[in-house]
């Protein structure tokens, strides 16, 4: 599922369910019109990381604990969950943005 699922917010089921389906429309979209390969732009990956940093700095998983959504460190960044509520990730990936 990846960095920045919504994995601390209830059950996995659901995450592969939307995860799979995102995927799908992704290999068609590459069938169906010759495409190889996919690649975020540098900016979408600055942007959303900057977004993570200011969000999760404000929520319970930041506190001073060692926790594997930190990478196993008291301090630093969380780096493990997404930014947002689980319905959001839901809705941000019911169809890709290319």
């Amino acid at each position: 599922m990846g960095p920045n699922s919504p994995v601390g917010h209830g059950s996995a089921l659901p995450i592969v369910e939307h995860v799979s389906k995102y995927i799908l429309k992704m290999i068609y979209k590459a069938q169906t019109e010759n495409i190889k390969s996919f690649t975020p732009s540098s900016k979408a990956i600055q942007e959303f990381t900057a977004h993570a940093d200011v969000f999760l700095e404000r929520t319970a998983w930041s506190s001073k604990c060692r926790s594997w959504f930190k990478n196993g460190k008291i301090d630093g960044p969380v780096t493990a969950l997404h930014p947002g509520s689980r319905l959001h990730w839901f809705h941000m990936i019911a169809n890709p943005r290319y």
